[in-house]
């Protein structure tokens, strides 16, 4: 007989590798999910569960129709739509708000009135709503994205030849290319800058590789220019663009991660840099994590000095390392 969980996502898997897709892969496969939880994946259509994949529309009925609880991963008006079919089946509806730029929206306004509770990955997302008349008496709490990965994975060998003899490993990633008032979003622009900075000044310190990975493929035009001027034996720039490189794995041949990003949700790769013991740097575009080195967002300059101490100093341990927050989002779920 066929078993139903009390909680239906809905979201997408990987690929391509996100922060919200990471998170939802995390929440479906965790060992701790005992059939609690499942995924309506609205990219490739169909039900993933830890135990296998249900594609049929009457499968997918089924799970709907039986779950208690569906949680909202999407920042698409689609949102507000399922929200609203949800609570006139008599479900209860959670919503996880990731993405900082949609703050003030009517889409998200209207999913947080209809929905029972809402989880903010970041402080100032929290602070935005919970200021506002209308959501006063709606439940609203903040629970990082972050959950620990699970399992050994690897970076490709052409990849370990290309990083292999130097000193410093810089690592960094993006989603896909997007803007922000006409400025890059995850900053790989300030990222390069600041690594051409350092290679004129440290050249004689030591050898550095800067690895960017680029899923989506689309930074790859903009970097043609660069390769072609700035590159040199002793700091070397390594782009992987349209392949889906595990960034957790990478990080375990880093030793400077960097997120360089001009807004954010909760960085699962800065907690993921600090579970390990790398030392992050990242922007103050939102508020990190006990441990992070931090810079003035969209300052190229500042990034440098940033990168610079975090080469000089080495990792540093915190207390955030380790922060997993799979249980809290469960006890959202056993209280709602």
């Amino acid at each position: 007989m066929q078993k139903y969980p009390r909680v239906l996502l809905l979201g997408a898997l990987p690929p391509p590798i996100g922060g919200i897709s990471l998170h939802v892969k995390r929440m479906i496969f965790d060992d701790r999910n005992e059939e609690v939880v499942a995924l309506l994946d609205i990219r490739q259509r169909k039900i993933v569960t830890k135990g296998g994949e249900y594609s049929s529309l009457f499968e997918v009925f089924q799970f709907l129709s039986k779950c208690e609880i569906v949680h909202i991963h999407i920042s698409s008006a689609l949102k507000v739509l399922v929200c609203l079919i949800a609570r006139l089946l008599g479900k209860k509806v959670i919503y996880t708000h990731h993405n900082e730029q949609q703050l003030g929206w009517v889409r998200t306004g209207l999913t947080i009135i209809f929905c029972s509770t809402t989880i903010f990955v970041n402080e100032k997302s929290l602070r935005f709503y919970s200021n506002g008349r209308l959501y006063k008496r709606k439940k609203m709490v903040r629970i990082p994205a972050y959950i620990a990965g699970s399992g050994y994975e690897d970076i490709p060998a052409s990849l370990k030849r290309g990083i292999h003899g130097y000193r410093q490993v810089l690592v960094s990633n993006c989603y896909r290319k997007n803007l922000l008032n006409g400025e890059e979003v995850y900053g790989f622009d300030l990222i390069l800058e600041a690594y051409q900075y350092l290679a004129k000044t440290m050249d004689h310190e030591c050898t550095a590789v800067l690895v960017l990975l680029d899923p989506s493929n689309e930074y790859r035009s903009d970097l043609i220019e660069f390769f072609a001027g700035h590159q040199s034996d002793s700091w070397k720039v390594i782009y992987v663009g349209g392949k889906d490189v595990s960034y957790t794995a990478l990080l375990t041949y880093a030793t400077v991660s960097i997120r360089a990003t001009r807004t954010d949700g909760d960085s699962l790769s800065v907690r993921e840099s600090l579970s390990k013991g790398v030392s992050c740097v990242a922007s103050d575009a939102v508020k990190r994590p006990n441990g992070v080195i931090q810079f003035a967002s969209g300052d190229y300059r500042s990034l440098a000095g940033a990168l610079k101490e975090a080469i000089l100093k080495g990792p540093s341990m915190s207390e955030s390392l380790g922060a997993d927050y799979f249980e809290d989002i469960m006890g959202i779920y056993n209280s709602t």
